[in-house]
């Protein structure tokens, strides 16, 4: 990536707490960022799943929602959503509209997630992701995410991973992967 050409998406893009309004637009980006995994590496059906409503605005409630915004335009391209897993930060989604990626936005929303687990005293965020796609478990490790077995995280994570695998994932290509974060 250019330096131009994410210096340009800073100051064309915010990332900040999702708002109300912002959670229409959700589904869309989630969808568009599906079109990106090559065929048959999404389950079947998950493929135009999106995050229930509900959960979304939870999420804005809790302040566990933050999206990448354009600044002119407000049009969001982007989001992460963060829990609390087994006491520590965990990066549940993150999603880029394809016609905003490698712009660094992707890396922005993962540093907001670092922020968000660190405001709240965690010492780690964890996430779950595919192992052999180049903007998941490679794009992660150069964000300083570890891969770890999953008997290093406790039963929330255990929990996430059974949901995957009854969804329809190939536990086989997925993996755990996780970041000490460093507070002051």
């Amino acid at each position: 990536m250019s330096g131009s050409v994410e210096t340009s998406t800073l100051r064309e893009t915010e990332i900040a707490a999702a708002r109300e309004e912002d959670l229409a637009v959700l589904s869309n980006v989630e969808r568009r960022a599906a079109t990106m995994f090559p065929p048959g590496t999404l389950p079947d059906g998950v493929e135009g799943d999106v995050l229930p409503v509900a959960v979304t605005r939870e999420a804005v409630a809790e302040g566990r929602l933050f999206v990448a915004r354009r600044v002119k335009s407000a049009q969001v391209v982007g989001f992460v959503l963060v829990a609390e897993a087994d006491g520590h930060g965990h990066l549940d989604e993150i999603d880029v509209d394809p016609d905003w990626g490698r712009r660094g936005i992707g890396r922005r929303l993962v540093e907001r997630a670092c922020l968000w687990a660190e405001s709240k005293g965690y010492s780690q965020i964890s996430l779950s992701t595919f192992r052999d796609i180049p903007w998941n478990a490679p794009f992660y490790a150069r964000l300083n995410f570890v891969e770890t077995a999953p008997s290093d995280l406790g039963r929330d994570v255990a929990k996430r991973r059974a949901q995957e695998e009854r969804e329809g994932f190939d536990m086989s290509r997925r993996c755990l992967m996780v970041r000490l974060i460093e507070g002051d």
